[in-house]
């Protein structure tokens, strides 16, 4: 039986690039790697949402499993009303920072809004602390050069609902999708654990329960560490302001303690308010 006509033609072409020492086979073999690794790096990218929504959440997970095992140990209950109990703390949790963050902001924002067309009044009589504040840097003619951008901006921030619905919506749904794998993840984390060791021949199971182990148990000793460290920070911020008697001393303390538990930048990022 003949060749194929184009296994000929391969064949005829690799022994013309040998006499002709050209690596061909090896430029094929680079171009096929560099466009795989090309393809990968766009799938990774366009998937770099869902990719960090995972880790977080497995990184979430991780660090509440150890809490629903002291929670079926402790109260003997199952694995179901354990994982329940600790969702239902993250959502009070969740929405008490969302109402401590939200309110005073939304409050401030909707006063401000209310208040900016009398604020540029003053500012053009001279009336009031603004009018004081701005004759003291000789600022009148720029408030009326720009009194019209001033009361188009107060009118905008009357309706901040409109302007960070979208934000807050896509927010949510991130949140909620977070929220959804964790709680699945802990739900499974037994069965995943059990599939995982029963492919594993008995030495590598005893050193892969052995390394896991150690993980959660540093992952829960650093966070126990960091949320000391964020409470103490919190704590001072908010009695440093308030005897300072800077407005909002609660909401920045709040920040603070928060920002704090993110790893090398959490310092600046709390310290920029």
């Amino acid at each position: 039986m003949s060749a194929h006509p184009d296994e000929g033609t391969r064949r005829s072409l690799w022994r013309w690039a040998d006499k002709q020492s050209i690596p061909l086979r090896t430029i094929v073999a680079t171009v096929i790697v560099v466009a795989l690794a090309y393809l990968s790096a766009i799938t990774l990218y366009h998937l770099r949402s869902l990719l960090v929504l995972l880790l977080v959440g497995g990184f979430i997970a991780l660090l509440l499993n150890p809490l629903v095992g002291i929670v079926e140990s402790s109260w003997h209950w199952r694995r179901g009303w354990a994982v329940a109990l600790i969702g239902l703390v993250l959502v009070a949790a969740f929405g008490g920072l969302a109402f401590a963050f939200g309110y005073p902001l939304v409050r401030s924002i909707t006063h401000l809004a209310e208040s900016l067309p009398r604020y540029v009044k003053d500012a053009q009589s001279g009336r009031g602390w603004v009018g004081q504040l701005l004759r003291h840097y000789h600022a009148e003619k720029w408030v009326t050069v720009n009194k019209g951008k001033l009361v188009s901006l107060g009118e905008s921030l009357s309706r901040p609902a409109l302007a960070l619905g979208k934000g807050a919506f896509s927010m949510l749904l991130e949140l909620l999708t977070i929220f959804t794998f964790v709680i699945l993840v802990l739900m499974q984390a037994p069965k995943m654990r059990a599939w995982i060791l029963d492919r594993a021949n008995p030495h590598q199971a005893e050193r892969l329960e052995r390394l896991g182990s150690r993980v959660s148990f540093a992952a829960t000793r650093y966070m126990a560490g960091n949320l000391t460290t964020s409470l103490i920070a919190g704590v001072v911020v908010y009695a440093t302001l308030t005897i300072v008697g800077v407005p909002f001393a609660f909401l920045f303390a709040l920040w603070v303690a928060l920002v704090d538990f993110l790893p090398t930048i959490g310092g600046a990022l709390a310290g920029i308010p």
